[in-house]
């Protein structure tokens, strides 16, 4: 069994010629396009399911795995498969996604409730 840390993905950033930060960032941005599209594909799979934002949280979860499992390949580079590396790399931004949809959940259902109140008639 293989152990990975945090202080492993960051010592992976800090041998980029002093640039960690700046290569931190740029995967974090890098990272925010795949794990959106992923689980905007999800979400239109199950489009047809109303489920909430348990939908999305498993939407999300699933571009999750996807991301790390397709990262850990090319991360890898014809060595062994880069597992921890990949979901660090991935948990963050998709967490962001996490986030923006409960937010926007909330919202949504802030405007159901306020369309039922008859607020919006005075």
């Amino acid at each position: 069994m293989v152990a990975f840390t945090i202080s492993d993905y960051s010592s992976k950033l800090e041998f980029m010629n002093g640039y960690g930060a700046i290569m931190g960032f740029a995967m974090f941005v890098g990272a925010l396009v795949p794990t959106y599209l992923v689980r905007l594909l999800f979400i239109w799979l199950t489009k047809r399911w109303d489920g909430g934002l348990a939908r999305m949280l498993i939407c999300n979860f699933l571009s999750l795995l996807v991301a790390t499992g397709a990262g850990g390949v090319g991360m890898a580079d014809g060595g062994p498969y880069q597992w921890g590396t990949a979901f660090f790399t991935y948990a963050i931004p998709q967490a962001c996604w996490v986030f923006y949809d409960i937010g926007r959940a909330r919202a949504h259902s802030d405007a159901k409730e306020w369309i039922r109140s008859d607020r919006h008639k005075e």
